[in-house]
């Protein structure tokens, strides 16, 4: 999945990446890794909710 002028260090192309460790979102220009609180409004409309609403997502529901 790509993100155009998402990142928030450079406006650059964001791009969901995967490697041995698991996937992460990195922008393509600066390459600056998204932390994970950063890629929840990205990677899950769900999530956006629950973090707004002040639920953490690493709890399950």
């Amino acid at each position: 999945m790509m993100w155009l002028k998402a990142c928030s260090r450079c406006a650059g192309d964001l791009l969901l990446q995967s490697d041995f460790y698991g996937s992460y979102v990195g922008c393509l220009q600066c390459g600056y890794i998204l932390h994970p609180e950063e890629e929840l409004p990205l990677t899950s409309p769900l999530a956006t909710v629950k973090v707004e609403a002040g639920i953490s997502p690493n709890r399950a529901v």
